[in-house]
């Protein structure tokens, strides 16, 4: 049996997404630009998709914007933002970020200056706001980090911008937020932000879809160029199979919300209980007020990388840190910043969850994990 674990890395399509991308590849495959009926029956495709993600953003839909995924939406806003500004300012941002806004925010040629970061993984709001004077072009904050699940307070954030009267543009990366957490626990429908970006596979849809909010009145600069779709800010034929499929995926979550993060919040607390209970000299990275979704520990002793492998022989899958990374060793950013000592970062895992998991799977994780860690630290004296 395969017990999956790496949610925040991607998640499995939901079975009512793979009969949508089905439909789309066999049934509805005409370019969604063309004018005879065939290729309108694919524009209206994506036109619903647009519709659901916007109803689960609490945006206008004519915000919406389609685009390859996550990455691709965080590099629009970063560097179609700053391109499009006459009088480019600082960047304020923090450690916390993904490396799909940080390496953008590298080569846009701004000054930049970094929110300090408190012990729980949060962004200081105090140091933030001091951090709000002279000419600020772009702040760029995560909605959840996609290493420890922090909840980061971006509408405080948003509300500090507006209170300082500065024109700075607010972007939220709310990848691993997008569908997952309630409106009372911070959820992306109340993100008061001009630009957030999302992604489908992440929420039960198919690689190569994402989606970028623009509000209205915010210049974007587009970074490809051709037939003009997705109204200029991303050119290219539309991807109608992933695009249809995410808003399947968005209105499945999107409509379970709650009972959903209930859920993966008992499978969260019962994976930290059974660890907690089963493996000594163990440190929990995750905030007890983050999103139930991610959970992040440290293993003293006991290389994160070793432990991933051990566990695959089991069948047993989890991470040693962001996906997007995890194939080039190096130290985290994010748990530097909380102050997590170097020795534990090295023994740090991510554990992820989805609706699709079970108790029953998780009670073996942890023993299966407890067990490796033991045989792991017997080896190594």
């Amino acid at each position: 049996m395969r017990i999956y674990l790496d949610n925040a890395a991607t998640t499995k399509p939901l079975p009512r997404v793979v009969d949508k991308v089905n439909q789309m590849m066999l049934d509805e495959y005409a370019n969604p630009s063309s004018l005879h009926d065939f290729g309108m029956r694919a524009g209206k495709e994506v036109e619903t998709a647009r519709g659901i993600i916007a109803e689960n953003l609490g945006v206008e839909a004519g915000g919406v914007f389609f685009t390859s995924g996550g990455t691709e939406s965080n590099n629009i806003a970063v560097l179609g933002a700053i391109s499009a500004m006459r009088n480019k300012g600082k960047i304020i941002t923090s450690h916390l970020e993904h490396k799909s806004v940080l390496e953008p925010i590298k080569k846009s040629g701004c000054e930049v200056e970094f929110i300090n970061i408190r012990a729980d993984g949060t962004v200081d709001i105090s140091h933030f706001e001091s951090l709000m004077s002279g000419d600020i072009a772009l702040v760029s904050v995560m909605h959840v980090n996609n290493e420890t699940g922090a909840i980061q307070p971006v509408n405080e954030v948003a509300d500090i911008i507006k209170r300082s009267g500065s024109n700075a543009i607010l972007h939220v990366d709310a990848v691993q937020g997008f569908c997952k957490i309630p409106s009372q626990n911070g959820g992306s429908a109340g993100i008061h932000a001009d630009l957030i970006s999302i992604g489908a596979h992440k929420i039960g849809g198919i690689k190569g879809a994402g989606a970028l909010y623009v509000k209205k009145n915010v210049r974007i600069n587009p970074l490809f160029h051709g037939g003009g779709q997705e109204q200029g800010v991303r050119s290219g034929t539309e991807n109608t199979p992933a695009i249809a499929g995410f808003g399947v995926a968005a209105s499945e979550m999107g409509g379970k919300i709650g009972e959903n993060y209930d859920y993966v919040r008992t499978l969260n607390d019962y994976m930290r209980r059974r660890l907690l209970e089963s493996v000594d000299d163990l440190v929990i990275t995750s905030p007890a007020d983050g999103s139930p979704y991610i959970l992040s520990i440290s293993v003293k002793n006991v290389m994160a990388e070793v432990l991933l492998h051990s566990l695959e022989r089991h069948k047993i899958y989890i991470s040693s840190g962001s996906a997007c990374s995890s194939n080039k060793p190096q130290i985290s950013e994010t748990l530097l910043a909380m102050g997590v000592p170097r020795e534990l970062i090295k023994g740090n895992i991510r554990i992820s969850f989805s609706p699709q998991n079970t108790k029953e799977e998780v009670e073996t994780a942890a023993q299966k994990i407890a067990e490796e860690v033991k045989s792991l630290r017997r080896i190594k004296r």
